[in-house]
């Protein structure tokens, strides 16, 4: 269970980094058609930038969920 400011908050759940990647497997299966694995290689070696952020929107939701896997 998760504390604010040294109280116990039942609506807050801390995942593990082996729930992290799961749940972002299938975000990047869903939306890239691609394992979790991969799109991390690709996100590091920069395979996804884009001057425009807007011209990829189906990197949104893989993209928010890499600190969970790591």
């Amino acid at each position: 269970m998760a504390t604010i400011a040294g109280r116990e908050n039942p609506r807050i759940r801390v995942i593990t980094r082996e729930e992290g990647l799961a749940m972002l497997g299938a975000q990047t299966r869903q939306h890239l058609g691609m394992s979790a694995g991969e799109f991390l290689r690709k996100w590091d070696a920069g395979e996804f930038d884009e001057p425009d952020p807007d011209s990829r929107p189906h990197l949104i939701r893989p993209s928010m969920l890499i600190p969970g896997a790591r």
